[in-house]
């Protein structure tokens, strides 16, 4: 079966210079990876292993569609 993504939606906002952290869950196996497939995340917060993190360092709107 595809990997079906299990966790909550993350958070919507953010604030420059200050920490973010999301971690996504999904089914499948093998364990599915995970990666940004449309859109982009700002500078400063990365996708790694299913966690998506770090502290944006600019202002904006940021939209992405992220898949397992």
């Amino acid at each position: 079966a595809a990997p079906q993504i299990t966790s909550a939606l993350p958070p919507a906002t953010g604030t420059v210079g200050v920490a973010y952290n999301h971690t996504f869950t999904a089914t499948g196996n093998p364990a599915p990876t995970f990666a940004v497939t449309l859109g982009a995340l700002p500078t400063g917060v990365s996708l790694v292993n299913g966690v998506l993190s770090g502290s944006p360092s600019a202002a904006g709107t940021f939209n992405g569609t992220v898949t397992a």
